[in-house]
């Protein structure tokens, strides 16, 4: 019933509304072609009512959608005949607990078909970095404890940093700690995740939803250079490992035929050949 077009990379979290006909769902993808679409059954097109950061929850009466906005949830009228988002958003809470996962986020709240919404307050779970010796006992921790979905930690080569990915105003980016300060490493507006060191801590690989698929990027450490693409196609993919001596990355690859696969894949140059 949905067709997944270019600069998107997948939907999720349909749900009805009222005339049984119609269903919103989320679009994963690049910053411009994701978020809340409105689509109907026996069609696969759909119109894109708003560019969210987070799949929406729909109250029938009156015919209302919530979502989390920069500034927590919001609601806002849906005209379903029109396709379309009607008036302002109207500020529901902004101490929901949002938890944010590789693409999105999910806040904790629910609403009932007349409207009245739930939710529970609090942050979405601080998160620490903890140090562990081999036989499992925390020995240290590295940064201050993190209220934005940090996730996806990389130790560099020399044990002395670590690159992570941390959701701030609702975007996904590389942020590399070490011992003395949290710097951010990726800046482009699409969401940008799961870094990985090269073997000589100089180049961080990470994936992002730019171009709609979610392609590989590179970029050096410590200098003033822009990101380049490493290895893009039309399947989604993402970075797992590279090969000590620096000639291969492992990564996942989701083909539309054989699905999730792991795929190996040569680096010459700055370059990826499969």
């Amino acid at each position: 019933m949905t067709q997944v077009t270019k600069g998107q990379s997948g939907h999720i979290f349909p749900v009805f509304l009222a005339d049984s006909q119609h269903f919103m769902y989320f679009a994963l993808g690049s910053r411009t072609d994701s978020g809340l679409y409105l689509g109907s059954l026996g069609s696969t097109n759909a119109v894109r009512i708003q560019g969210a950061y987070s799949p929406a929850v729909y109250a029938a009466s009156p015919s209302m959608v919530f979502f989390v906005g920069e500034n927590g949830v919001v609601g806002q009228r849906l005209d379903i005949e029109r396709g379309t988002l009607v008036g302002d958003p109207i500020p529901v809470t902004n101490s929901v607990a949002i938890i944010g996962t590789a693409t999105f986020l999910v806040g904790a709240y629910s609403v009932s078909n007349d409207g009245v919404v739930a939710y529970r307050t609090g942050a979405g779970g601080p998160r620490q970095l903890v140090w562990f010796d081999r036989s499992g006992k925390a020995v240290g921790t590295l940064g201050n404890s993190d209220e934005y979905a940090l996730s996806s930690p990389a130790i560099s080569p020399d044990g002395r940093r670590v690159a992570i990915d941390r959701i701030v105003q609702g975007n996904r980016d590389i942020w590399i700690q070490d011992e003395a300060r949290l710097t951010r490493f990726t800046f482009d507006p699409s969401d940008d995740q799961f870094p990985q060191w090269s073997p000589d801590g100089k180049t961080i690989v990470f994936d992002s939803v730019r171009r709609g698929p979610r392609d590989l990027y590179q970029k050096a450490v410590g200098g003033t250079s822009n990101e380049e693409v490493l290895f893009a196609s039309p399947e989604s993919k993402a970075i797992n490992d590279w090969s000590r001596d620096g000639k291969y990355i492992l990564f996942l690859n989701n083909d539309p035929v054989t699905t999730r696969a792991f795929q190996g894949a040569a680096v010459t140059n700055g370059a990826v050949a499969r």
